[in-house]
């Protein structure tokens, strides 16, 4: 008896973990992608180039390190305000360790378009191009999976924002200190 129950825990406990797996793991359809992996230029200092749209993309949401193959840590959470101040920050203090990131000398919060630019429609879990973007959806579900744009919402004090899950759009308030998200920035460059 204590050898069946033995093995039947055993066979639980080996599905469980690959069903954990298969949640944590991006999921994707066959269908054509939006964001291909040719479409990046991958640098090894921790940035990426979109060449359909020639903007410049942190590999990272700030917060997390690159560790010259991925994204490691936990991102920082922020609501609007501040995020726009850690930004400036980062452009001008010489001590954050994220100033001059990858050569790039302004880095900005990207619009909405632009993060919809980069949005992997045949994935989710995370819906961007893991190639390009690694490891930064492994809690797309969680706050940490919602990024900020600097796109307000004209008719009310809402901003727009980007699931990393899912790749949907949603207007959060500014005003409303439960939204804390995180930052994915981009440069001109």
């Amino acid at each position: 008896m204590n050898k069946i129950l033995t093995a039947a825990l055993l066979i639980v406990s080996a599905c469980s973990s690959h069903v954990q797996a298969a949640i944590e793991a991006q999921v994707c359809i066959q269908a054509p992608r939006t964001a291909p992996d040719g479409r990046f230029e991958v640098n090894q200092n921790g940035t990426v180039k979109d060449l359909k749209t020639d903007l410049t993309w942190m590999r990272c949401l700030v917060g997390m390190k690159w560790d010259g193959t991925s994204c490691i840590n936990e991102p920082l959470l922020q609501t609007w305000q501040p995020a726009l101040q850690t930004v400036k920050n980062i452009n001008t203090n010489t001590k954050h360790y994220l100033y001059q990131f990858g050569g790039v000398k302004e880095w900005r919060l990207p619009n909405i378009k632009e993060l919809q630019s980069i949005h992997e429609s045949a994935c989710y879990q995370p819906a961007l191009n893991e190639y390009a973007f690694p490891n930064i959806g492994k809690d797309a579900e969680a706050n940490t999976g919602t990024v900020w744009s600097s796109t307000p919402a004209h008719w009310s004090k809402d901003v727009f924002t980007l699931s990393i899950a899912e790749g949907t759009v949603v207007r959060h308030g500014i005003s409303n200190s439960n939204w804390e998200f995180a930052t994915l920035l981009v440069a001109n460059q």
